[in-house]
């Protein structure tokens, strides 16, 4: 999502920024209209998700040139963990799912969910 708070907080150093990996970028309304023209309504639209140790990887290391590629969910890694215990926590999964809430009204999530069906 290219109006993701990740974005906007990371500006150029954001993890999806990266050339020839990704040569077009969405968000929400480019995609619905994508959609639209080949013939799909779209019935729903979320953008969840927020990479809390990359955001905090890159304020910690904002004057550092190095591009910020923290955001794998591998076993061991500092967003696994804290997958990991945000999920075996009932009050911190609340707070996630008001988060993605929040973000998806605002459309401000990471990542675009979008439900769509074919017009006949």
């Amino acid at each position: 999502n290219f109006n993701s708070l990740s974005r906007f907080i990371m500006k150029q150093k954001w993890r999806v920024i990266t050339i020839p990996e990704h040569l077009s970028y969405f968000n929400s309304g480019t995609l619905s209209a994508c959609l639209s023209k080949t013939g799909l309504h779209v019935d729903s639209i979320k953008t969840t998700g927020l990479s809390i140790s990359e955001i905090k990887y890159y304020l910690l290391r904002k004057n550092n040139s190095l591009r910020v590629n923290q955001t794998a969910i591998e076993p061991g890694s500092e967003n696994y963990i804290l997958r990991e215990q945000i999920e075996s926590n009932t009050l911190a999964s609340i707070l996630k799912n008001i988060t993605n809430k929040i973000l998806s009204l605002l459309r401000l999530g990471d990542t675009i969910k979008i439900q769509a069906t074919k017009i006949n």
